[in-house]
């Protein structure tokens, strides 16, 4: 969910800069349809740079996201607006800022959250709400081939899993230039402590997963005896690595 967030906002803010740098969005339909990539549809017909909105389809977990901006009076670095991304359960703001020579766009000082019990076809009940304390992106080349990489940090103050505490802890997660992206998270307080790891690609819908898990003494029979069953034992717990679906 964090990759796919990231994905959308920084990228959906690269396009969004690259197409209504030079007038409304109706103005460009008018004057230039065929010119227009088929993505360009989701940005309403009043957008500009001086304001609009960009409507992101639900695209399978990630529900149907409105991105909305609003520009500011322009800094040193470039270009400035306010921007928000909202949907279901999800509501996060901050600021891009597009360079003078539009080829560079940075996505700052954002913040929201994200409710993990919203995001869609989870196999277990999944309850907790994902502060997000600072995520930054940057598109580069936004004039060529555009490539983007960006960083996100945050805390679960509480993450239940099938009904299961599984406590709270701070979660970290990076997108490399190259499409590689990893996100890291330490979890204490609940049935028992454990570090989880994920790295994945942009292009693939499948990442690895890697679990430690230590053996506390509140952890329920049946997920002690699954642990047994398919995780190498280490120490006073498990380690599990295996492929898993991503968002």
């Amino acid at each position: 969910m964090i990759r796919a967030l990231l994905l959308l906002i920084v990228f959906a803010l690269g396009l969004v800069a690259a197409a209504v740098f030079y007038g409304q969005m109706y103005h460009l339909r008018m004057s230039v349809p065929r010119a227009l990539p088929g993505w360009t549809s989701m940005i309403s017909e009043k957008s500009s740079l001086q304001e609009g909105r960009l409507t992101l389809p639900a695209q399978g977990r990630i529900p149907k996201l409105d991105l909305i901006w609003t520009a500011r009076a322009p800094s040193r670095a470039g270009w400035v607006w306010d921007v928000q991304l909202t949907g279901d359960g999800v509501a996060l703001d901050g600021q891009a800022v597009l360079a003078f020579w539009p080829d560079e766009l940075l996505l700052v000082g954002t913040r929201g959250s994200v409710d993990l019990g919203r995001i869609k076809g989870v196999p277990v009940p999944v309850r907790g709400i994902l502060s997000i304390e600072k995520l930054t992106g940057t598109v580069a080349s936004l004039l060529s081939t555009p490539a983007v990489t960006g960083n996100v940090s945050g805390t679960l103050p509480s993450l239940q899993i099938d009904g299961v505490d599984a406590g709270s802890g701070p979660l970290t997660g990076a997108l490399g230039a190259g499409g590689d992206w990893q996100a890291d998270l330490k979890l204490d307080g609940g049935v028992s402590p454990a570090v989880v790891r994920v790295d994945g690609d942009v292009n693939s819908p499948q990442a690895m997963l890697e679990l430690d898990i230590a053996d506390g003494a509140g952890l329920p029979p049946t997920l002690r005896a699954m642990l047994s069953a398919v995780a190498r034992a280490e120490g006073q717990g498990w380690n599990l690595s295996l492929p898993v679906q991503v968002p």
